[in-house]
């Protein structure tokens, strides 16, 4: 093991689980992302499913400050079994690469088999992400369809597992923290979970 994360705690798992990863930003998560999460459980025969926010990303500079993301994912995911809220990626040095999370994680346990979750709207831009020719050595791939993203697969995921028919509302948190700037009633701010949309209020988020 890595002694550089071994101040790292992973969730409970028995040797050789099958972990189900979803990665991003979550500023804010919505139900969108609640959907994914459901329809990953489902379909993939999972014991765990690990939601892990980005702590500092790579491309993207304005985030809500992390505590209120990770909060905003453990009350807008809590409806769901077998699910934990990880917060790896704020105990590893910045940037935040998938690479980098998916080798600590098999630095901590290498016996588990980890299976990374994808929308169908990340697909064009996987190309560029940080040594993306290594990612299917430490992880599977399953790639879930989403509204306006039609699915292909790029030649670093020929191995990737393709989800389609039950396509996934194309909701956006940049869009959803515009109209909450404005006004937190609108028909819009229905795609958020009125758990966190109650923790955004408390908080004064996005305003």
């Amino acid at each position: 093991m890595n002694n550089n994360y071994s101040h790292i705690l992973l969730p409970p798992a028995a040797v050789g689980a099958r972990i189900g990863i979803l990665g991003g930003s979550f500023d804010p998560p919505h139900l969108g992302h609640e959907l994914l999460a459901l329809s990953f459980l489902a379909l993939e025969p999972l014991d765990h499913l690990w939601i892990i926010p980005c702590a500092n990303h790579a491309h993207k500079t304005s985030f809500t400050p992390f505590d209120h993301r990770l909060s905003m994912c453990k009350l807008g995911f809590s409806r769901l079994s077998n699910v934990n809220i990880l917060d790896i990626e704020n105990h590893v040095p910045p940037p935040n690469f998938t690479i980098q999370t998916l080798r600590v994680i098999k630095s901590l346990r290498p016996d588990l088999k980890l299976i990374w979750g994808l929308g169908s709207d990340l697909l064009s831009g996987f190309g560029s992400w940080h040594e993306a020719d290594k990612l299917e050595m430490l992880a599977d791939f399953v790639i879930f369809e989403r509204e306006n993203y039609p699915m292909w697969v790029p030649r670093l995921l020929k191995n990737a597992r393709l989800h389609q028919g039950f396509v996934l509302p194309d909701t956006s948190s940049t869009e959803l923290r515009e109209f909450l700037k404005k006004n937190n009633n609108t028909p819009e701010c229905s795609l958020i979970d009125r758990l966190v949309l109650a923790y955004i209020n408390n908080n004064k988020l996005y305003k």
